[in-house]
């Protein structure tokens, strides 16, 4: 009898051991657990502010694109033609052509300059809401741009990775930028390039206007009795006006040439009259006049054609159809707007 109650006590006293040993055991493990538990999602915060951070810094180089081409086409900012001192010129908008051809470099030139300034702010602003956090957000150099027909390939390369560091925990990624920004801005580009750079599609409706006057507006003659010398004749002044109304009707034709882009032309100063001095045919004897006993005298037909010369000072527009989120720094507001390349051009015929 005594031999079973310790044989139970001492089974009693091992399940006890037993169950205290495992309980144990259960306790360091799920205390284990835990703490793993806590580092894996701590560590799962990290990563994902980290990559919170990286698509803001990728909102923050498409934005730069956006504000840059709409301020740069709207409003201008950037040198194309060097423009004369003398002759009237204006000075709200760039030059794409005076007389002759400029180049567009410049604008693509400005433009980065401008993504550069605009995401070096966007940065700062970021940097802000960071102060005094764990973050830290690389410096970065100059973007590189390339300007394709309906997008901006752009690479903003930083200077070092973005790091967090806690007492327990370190991470650091790639905080190099390569976006693709849809933006129709080239297609606005390539159009006006082609139309008043590649070619001068003014001075060819100047022409155009030109040789379309007809009749007394194009050449006029004089029958002059016994002479083969008369003083020239000048257009009216309706042929003069009805040259300068052709050649702004015929500008305007321009604006049905392009497809999916809207071309407009406003603020137009068109300046004509006739080249002096006026061409005179050589006199052609057409029969006689003025007779007498004596005889009779020549006639002669003199003829003057007349030479048409204008010039136009226009202001180019053209826009699409996508929008895109800016701020308008004019009227001091916000909001989807489309792209609006504007510029000026200065042509005439010779």
């Amino acid at each position: 009898m005594k031999a079973n109650v310790a044989l139970v006590a001492l089974v009693s006293i091992a399940s006890v051991l037993t169950i205290v040993g495992v309980f144990s055991f259960s306790i360091a493990y799920q205390t284990d657990t835990v703490e793993r538990s806590i580092k894996e999602r701590g560590m799962i915060e990290v990563i994902n502010q980290v990559e919170f951070i990286k698509a803001a810094l990728h909102h923050a180089v498409d934005y730069s694109v956006y504000q840059s081409a709409y301020e740069l086409s709207k409003y201008g900012g950037y040198d194309s033609c060097t423009v004369p001192d003398a002759g009237g010129f204006k000075t709200d908008l760039p030059y794409w052509r005076i007389r002759d051809a400029c180049s567009t470099d410049q604008f693509k030139d400005k433009l980065s300059k401008r993504v550069n300034e605009l995401y070096q702010l966007y940065l700062s602003a970021i940097n802000k809401k960071l102060v005094g956090g764990n973050f830290q957000i690389p410096d970065y150099s100059p973007p590189q741009i390339n300007v394709l027909e309906n997008s901006l390939d752009i690479l903003a390369q930083a200077k070092d990775k973005i790091n967090f560091k806690s007492s327990d925990t370190g991470l650091s990624d790639n905080g190099d930028i390569k976006e693709s920004v849809r933006i129709e801005l080239g297609k606005l580009l390539s159009t006006g390039d082609q139309l008043f750079v590649q070619r001068d599609a003014v001075g060819d409706k100047i022409n155009g206007a030109e040789s379309s006057m007809s009749g007394s507006c194009r050449s006029t003659y004089q029958d002059v009795c016994g002479s083969a010398y008369a003083v020239a004749i000048p257009p009216s002044q309706e042929c003069v006006s009805q040259f300068a109304s052709n050649v702004k009707s015929s500008i305007k034709t321009l604006e049905t040439e392009t497809q999916d882009l809207k071309l407009t032309f406003s603020d137009d100063d068109i300046k004509a009259k006739y080249a002096t001095p006026i061409k005179k045919d050589p006199a052609i004897a057409i029969g006689t006049c003025s007779c007498s006993d004596e005889g009779c005298s020549t006639l002669y037909r003199i003829t003057f054609t007349y030479h048409y010369i204008a010039s136009a000072d226009i202001k180019a527009s053209i826009s699409g159809d996508k929008i895109y989120p800016v701020f308008d720094n004019v009227d001091q507001k916000a909001g989807l707007r489309n792209l609006e390349l504007n510029f000026r051009v200065f042509s005439e015929n010779k």
